[in-house]
């Protein structure tokens, strides 16, 4: 028999689509009092002073190097094995992207080599947290002492996840977060900004808007008055039918419930999977108690394309998280990167498999997707 399991199912229930209704009953349908509502929650859960909610994690990580004055020939440094938005964002602020490679066994920034390329063109440093495990934000900031670098948290597959106690965007300039379809906290498309920083947040305020000094809002309220662009913005703020569906999802009660779905469905998986190694696989990097499980990668030594088509066969959904950012053919075009440039980053990006990972999983498909895994493994490898 075989199953479908897509490779993600979102956790929206009833009370988020009465939130949508309820949105759209409303005359004020762009950001307005229900985000302000949003960013409230998001900013008390994470222990932040300010979020500010954007259109995606992307424009939140481009809005945050904006606040922080990026400028031409500014490098941030960054990891190639994160999405392409990490440093695409970079481009588009209109900084220059210098990576560094990772930890051969979590994908993490390696802080060694990160100490070793900082130069006096370095604005900011953007780690990513990846698969639910946080980068150290506490190292990062001993190694940037006495130096004006700002750090900027790529946060999308890290909301829930703490070290030493400590959210995202505790130690930096600012976090992003990603509320993409596929994120365990979702609303199709959209990101937050958050900061504890006045002048990030009242700058981003303004950026997310054009730039402009008064937002829609303001200037329909009982007298009019005029707007001034001071600065160069974009658009990229969040509406309020969006933002309904964050309502429920950010209540604590919510983020608990489903962040223990997921590290049940992490503990099924390495039960399961047990003795897997045998086949030359390596299986997910094994987190620590304060990180929040997100993607469930396999590392498969030889024939992992060949393996992908064999699990899409058997009907499940499947994903490569990552394919490293500098051997895209624009980055090996516009900054002449090449293979063998970033090992280990490489390494992983040829290996590596992430399987249906949503806390919604039933057993049975738990178990049929750890089976079909052992039985391609004994067939290929």
């Amino acid at each position: 028999m075989t199953l479908k399991i897509p490779f993600w199912k979102h956790s929206l229930k009833n009370i988020d689509f009465e939130n949508v209704k309820k949105a759209i009953s409303n005359n004020h349908i762009t950001s307005g009092p229900i985000s302000k509502n949003v960013e409230e929650k998001i900013s008390k859960y994470l222990d932040s002073n300010y979020a500010v909610l954007t259109s995606s994690c992307t424009t939140a990580l481009q809005v945050s190097l904006m606040a922080i004055g990026l400028k031409k020939n500014d490098e941030v440094i960054t990891t190639p094995m994160s999405f392409i938005a990490t440093s695409n964002a970079i481009i588009l602020a209109g900084g220059t992207p210098k990576f560094v490679d990772v930890d051969p066994y979590t994908g993490l920034m390696d802080l060694k080599k990160l100490k070793k390329s900082i130069s006096k063109k370095t604005k900011a440093i953007i780690p990513v947290h990846l698969y639910g495990q946080m980068t150290n934000i506490e190292a990062i900031k001993k190694i940037t002492a006495n130096r004006d670098i700002k750090i900027i948290e790529d946060s999308a597959h890290a909301f829930e996840a703490k070290m030493n106690g400590k959210s995202p965007g505790s130690f930096s300039s600012s976090s992003a977060l990603s509320f993409y379809a596929t994120k365990a906290i979702t609303c199709g498309e959209g990101g937050c900004l958050v900061t504890n920083e006045k002048t990030i947040y009242e700058k981003a305020r303004k950026i997310i808007l054009h730039g402009m000094d008064k937002a829609p809002a303001s200037r329909g309220s009982r007298f009019y008055s005029h707007y001034d662009m001071p600065n160069l913005g974009m658009k990229c703020n969040l509406d309020d039918v969006s933002a309904s569906l964050l309502i429920d999802q950010t209540e604590e009660k919510w983020i608990k419930e489903n962040l223990q779905k997921r590290w049940l469905l992490d503990s099924k998986y390495r039960e399961n999977l047990n003795g897997i190694e045998h086949f030359g696989i390596t299986l997910h990097p094994t987190l620590k108690k304060e990180d929040s499980p997100y993607l469930f990668t396999l590392r498969i030594p030889e024939k992992r394309d060949l393996f992908i088509r064999r699990l899409e066969e058997a009907g499940i959904g499947i994903a490569v998280n990552y394919r490293p950012i500098h051997l895209m053919e624009y980055y090996k075009k516009t900054f002449h990167y090449k293979n063998g440039d970033f090992p280990e980053a490489e390494k992983i990006g040829k290996q590596t498999l992430t399987i249906p990972s949503h806390g919604n999983l039933k057993d049975d498909e738990i178990n049929y997707i750890c089976q079909k895994i052992k039985k391609i493994a004994s067939e290929v490898l």
